[in-house]
């Protein structure tokens, strides 16, 4: 069998463009391989014919002849070369679809023979390959491909040998070292800027404590410890220390009440009624009346406690080691918490107070914050502390009646604290551009806005972002008003 392409094809609905181009073409034969599903096509020609365009064929016919009978189909060609074409001309002209093929053979190979140099010496392909571990591996299927290509498919009749040559780094590994270089250069900076700050700090505290104290001989040694272990004469016996002295006079100053009577088992009943008693008296000290240590509170008067730092916004200043929310599973009593204020509430009670609430987000999981406070001072909180602040929190975890949930009650403070997330940096010396990002202007695929989403763009150092949102174009005065800040492309997916 050998007939023409455009005898045996005459009638199948090709592209006319690429029929033309192989209507010359010799089908040597057509095999049937029906364990495979595959349809084997056998062309011949004179001149070369560059893969990309065998490969439109093999999806042409698939879909147009054999594709409904269930076959796929795999085209393999022979060349009969007149002798102006030589293995220079076919380095020049056809390498590309030996890449091509390779490409879709072995993506290791592809890799490898892209960093290949390739010179022919008196008819003899010399391959300088990259000395690495996959050019080794892969040497005898590199001969074996170019032994196929050029002695198989177009007669030449060429030897080829291989050398190597020391690898060129890539730019991917180039950019990765880089990469960890700024990372570490970043935490040396962070590390330096914390010092720094540790010292001014004690540099500060230092202030005013440059006096020496004077030096203490051991005559004055011994006389303050004489004067410390002396018993001033008409004391009780309980505050010159004897053994069981302090008990009596505790016993003797304070009152038979049934506080000081030894503590039994509490139910579930009554503890919570003891929670219930804890959080009225909470609420009548957020009122104004009596402090915790008796006498008037400042409680009413004043959102901070005397004294309290500026970072205090509400009650006093506290320590304590943050628990992560997501931990916060049950009633464990005292906590201290940090997180951001995603949402605030108030409301009026008939006794004249508001009850407000905080909802935070420590992005580990959210809890609420509740408590009283007066009209005045609960209007002054909220005008202070809003939804995207980050605060921290000392209070207790407590099951609360009323929303029937775990929550953080009666908090002793409230500070504001900087934005503790750790923030994602790009530290890549060759930046990317951003070619497809959505905003919240995506329906159910988008969350971020545009705002956001240049400004962090901004800070990685990118000359330029795309906005494609899905079938919209709402983002586009949001994003034209950020122009000046980095390149806008402005798009639709």
């Amino acid at each position: 069998m050998s007939n023409l392409f455009s005898e045996i094809f005459e009638n199948a609905a090709i592209d006319p463009e690429l029929y033309s181009k192989f209507s010359s073409v010799t089908v040597e034969q057509i095999l049937c391989i029906k364990s495979r599903g595959l349809m084997r096509i056998d062309l011949s020609h004179n001149k070369p014919i560059r893969k990309a365009l065998v490969y439109d064929l093999e999806k042409e016919l698939e879909e147009a002849v054999f594709g409904p009978a269930g076959y796929s189909v795999e085209i393999h060609e022979d060349y009969h070369l007149s002798d102006r074409y030589d293995i220079n001309y076919l380095l020049d002209h056809y390498y590309d679809s030996m890449l091509l093929e390779i490409k879709n053979y072995d993506r290791i190979i592809y890799s490898v023979m892209k960093k290949a140099k390739i010179s022919v010496e008196d008819g003899v392909i010399k391959l300088v390959l990259p000395d690495t571990f996959a050019a080794h591996d892969k040497e005898q299927t590199i001969l074996r491909i170019f032994d196929d290509t050029f002695n198989g498919r177009f007669h030449m009749n060429a030897e080829t040998e291989v050398d190597y040559c020391e690898s060129e780094e890539s730019v991917y590994t180039i950019e990765s070292r880089n990469r960890v270089m700024n990372k570490v250069a970043a935490f040396s900076r962070e590390m330096e800027k914390n010092s720094a700050s540790a010292e001014e700090t004690a540099s500060a505290e230092s202030v005013g404590s440059t006096e020496e104290e004077p030096f203490m001989t051991l005559d004055d040694v011994l006389d303050n410890a004489g004067k410390k272990s002396a018993k001033p004469a008409g004391l009780p016996e309980a505050e010159r220390g004897s053994e069981g002295g302090a008990e009596a006079a505790r016993k003797e100053s304070s009152p038979k009440t049934a506080e000081n009577k030894p503590s039994e088992p509490k139910t579930d009943k009554a503890e919570k009624k003891e929670w219930s008693g804890k959080w009225e008296k909470s609420r009548s000290s957020f009122g104004g009346k009596k402090g915790r240590k008796g006498g008037e509170s400042w409680y009413g008067k004043s959102l901070k406690a005397p004294g309290a730092p500026d970072d205090v916004v509400m009650g006093s200043d506290f320590e304590g080691e943050v628990i992560a929310m997501e931990n916060i599973t049950d009633a464990i009593g005292d906590v201290v918490v940090h997180g951001q204020i995603t949402a605030v509430e108030d409301r009026d009670t008939k006794g004249g107070s508001k009850i407000i609430k905080y909802t935070l987000t420590d992005f580990t999981d959210t809890v609420r914050m509740k408590f009283f406070q007066s009209q005045e001072l609960g209007k002054e909180l909220l005008g202070i502390l809003k939804v995207g602040d980050f605060i921290r929190v000392k209070g207790v975890a407590a099951f609360d009646d009323f929303d029937k949930e775990i929550e953080v009650l009666r908090p002793v403070g409230i500070k504001k604290v900087d934005d503790f997330r750790e923030k994602r940096e790009d530290y890549n010396s060759l930046k990317r551009v951003e070619l497809h990002a959505h905003t919240k202007m995506s329906d159910m695929d988008g969350c971020v806005s545009v705002k956001d989403l240049v400004s962090t763009a901004v800070r990685f150092g990118h000359k330029a972002i795309a906005i494609t949102d899905n079938g919209g174009v709402q983002s586009f005065p949001d994003a034209a008003a950020l122009d000046g800040k980095i390149k806008i492309l402005y798009g639709c997916n």
